[in-house]
C-alpha cells in the first residue's frame, strides 16, 4: 500500500493514483480544503486533514498525523495489508525525528520518500525554481529521496533534469517541470514496488 502526505492541489498524488490505482490507500493533508483531498475523494481513497495551525507544537501535530494515517489505513484495509511507502508529494512541512521514529516503529517495513524540486546538492528547502531562474542554471534537477530529520538530506532514490529557458520565470519552469516530476515519481515508486 502507498500513502501520501500533501499540502496542495495534488497533481503528484494524481500521477501516482493513475499509475497504481489499486495501491493507493490514504491521503493526509495539513491544509483544510487542499485540492488533493477532492482528487483523492473522487477516486474513493480515504482522506484526512490535520491542520498544523491547530497545534502549538510540531511534535503534537506530527503525532496527530501518524494517528490519522493509521486510522485511514485501517479504513482502507481492516485486514492490515502492510504499508510499503509514504510519499511526501508537495507536503510543505519538515518532518522531525518525532514523526520519523514513530513512523518507523509503527511501519517497520515501510519507507518514507520526498519529491524535491532540485538535485540535493544544488538546493534544499522551498523556492527551488526561483533559485534556478535567478541563478541562470541551464538545466535543473528533480529528486526523490529518503526522508530524514535533516531537510532534504536523505539518501537519493532517483533523479532527472529539465532544461531552464532564458525566458523562464519560476512559475513557467515549475509548470514545464511538472510532467517530469510525475514521471520521476512514478518511475521511482514502480522500481520500489516492482523491482526487476
Amino acid at each position: 500500500m502507498i500513502a501520501v502526505f500533501a499540502s496542495g492541489q495534488g497533481s503528484n498524488f494524481e500521477a501516482l493514483a493513475d499509475a497504481f490505482p489499486g495501491a493507493m490507500a490514504a491521503v493526509v493533508s495539513n491544509v483544510e480544503g487542499a485540492g488533493v483531498l477532492g482528487r483523492a475523494a473522487a477516486r474513493g481513497i480515504p482522506t484526512g486533514v490535520v491542520p498544523h495551525t491547530h497545534f502549538a507544537q510540531r511534535a503534537a501535530h506530527e503525532k496527530a498525523m501518524l494517528q490519522a494515517l493509521a486510522a485511514l489505513l485501517h479504513e482502507h484495509d481492516p485486514s492490515g495489508k502492510p504499508l510499503r511507502l509514504l510519499v511526501l508529494a508537495g507536503y510543505m512541512r519538515v518532518l522531525s525525528e518525532t514523526f520519523l521514529s514513530g513512523f518507523a516503529q509503527r511501519y517497520p517495513q515501510a519507507r518514507a520518500w520526498n519529491l524535491h524540486p532540485a538535485h540535493l546538492d544544488q538546493y534544499r528547502g522551498a523556492h527551488a525554481f526561483s533559485f534556478a531562474v535567478e541563478h541562470r542554471f541551464p538545466r535543473w534537477g528533480l529528486s526523490v529521496h529518503e526522508v530524514t530529520a535533516v531537510l532534504d538530506g536523505g539518501a537519493l532514490v532517483d533523479a532527472c533534469e529539465v532544461p531552464v529557458w532564458p525566458t523562464d520565470s519560476a512559475a513557467s519552469l515549475h509548470a514545464r517541470a511538472r510532467e517530469s516530476e510525475h514521471a520521476l515519481l512514478v518511475r521511482a515508486v514502480r522500481s520500489h514496488l516492482f523491482p526487476g
